[in-house]
């Protein structure tokens, strides 16, 4: 008996140590996509890379940084994304998970110009996503693109009154078929994508239903103009440069531009995400709401009618499923000439 006690003893000192169970991050449960199944992101070269900020210098610079130590930086060879930690801010646009800095790989040396504000997903008229949780899923140094993702639950916009805000500039009296202040069964990941190579960052926002039904609204985002950027919309009612007198208009694709850099957005159709939409957008003392495939006025306005059999930019996610939706954020050089940046 005493020999048997010996050698078991001899075989569980040799057996190595159980493995213990990787760390779920604090957060709820990401809305998983599988990128690589999607045929949306080149995974050819070896220069995007993400990160956690651990030290000044992985900061951008510039007229509108905000980054700080403990946010997110996803580059390669061509552009550098700050993607702000999970936080709660005073502002229209309040949360965290969210692009807050922008700028071009610039030489050694020479500081950064982000001038950008800020950019976050809105849906149903003025819901978002309350972020908890910022990952970094692929750090790009087994080559191929670079991946964050920031987790959330649904969440009231509560600095900006969306409805009233379209009241004011419709009409007194108009009222959305969707409520802003009711509470959705919704969990939402955006994954930010950097592939080597581009000057493009691609945001891919997932959205979960955990409820029974299905829920119909509006989907799009805010953008924060930021400080000294011109605002250009090709498509809009003011030719271009600038937006005084516009309402709601349409577009394709937008931008803001500022000396040195220049940026430009795009949304693409839910059914094709390859193919660029026709969206609406309304912008209002530096902030610009996007409303994807809204088309323009007349899309926005069917949204206050309640007998409409058709909204454009109606976006269905079924009970206990998840559903996409695709953008673009692209920078570019400038020196103040709005039509020759893109």
């Amino acid at each position: 008996m005493r020999v048997a006690l010996v050698c078991l003893s001899v075989v569980l000192m040799s057996c190595p140590p159980a493995k213990k169970p990787p760390v779920e991050p604090e957060g709820p449960k990401r809305c998983e996509v599988k990128l690589e199944d999607l045929g949306l992101f080149s995974q050819v070269g070896n220069t995007a890379h993400a990160t956690v900020i651990e030290s000044e210098d992985q900061l951008i610079g510039g007229g509108m940084a905000h980054g700080t130590i403990g946010d997110y930086l996803i580059s390669n060879d061509r552009i550098r994304v700050i993607i702000q930690r999970p936080v709660r801010n005073i502002s229209p646009l309040p949360y965290g998970g969210n692009i807050i800095d922008v700028d071009l790989v610039r030489p050694a040396g020479e500081p950064g110009r982000d001038e950008f504000g800020k950019v976050e997903p809105v849906y149903a008229f003025g819901r978002t996503i309350n972020t908890k949780r910022v990952e970094v899923l692929s750090d790009g140094s087994a080559g191929g693109a670079a991946v964050i993702a920031a987790t959330g639950d649904d969440a009231v916009v509560d600095y900006v009154n969306i409805p009233n805000v379209i009241q004011q500039y419709l009409s007194t009296g108009v009222q959305l078929v969707t409520d802003p202040n009711s509470p959705l069964p919704l969990t939402s990941t955006t994954y930010y994508v950097l592939s080597p190579g581009e000057s493009r960052i691609r945001i891919l926002t997932a959205i979960c239903n955990s409820g029974k039904d299905p829920v119909v609204m509006q989907v799009g985002d805010l953008f924060d103009q930021g400080g000294v950027a011109d605002y250009f919309n090709a498509t809009g009612c003011a030719n271009g440069l600038g937006n005084t007198g516009c309402l709601v208009d349409p577009m394709t694709w937008f931008g803001y531009q500022a000396n040195g850099v220049a940026y430009g957005f795009r949304a693409y159709k839910f059914s094709d995400p390859k193919t660029p939409a026709v969206n609406a957008v309304m912008s209002v003392t530096g902030i610009s709401a996007v409303l994807s495939e809204g088309e323009g006025q007349s899309g926005l306005l069917s949204w206050v009618d309640p007998m409409a059999t058709r909204r454009p930019g109606s976006f269905g996610v079924l009970g206990g499923s998840q559903r996409n939706y695709v953008r673009d954020l692209l920078e570019r050089t400038s020196r103040k000439s709005p039509r020759g940046c893109w």
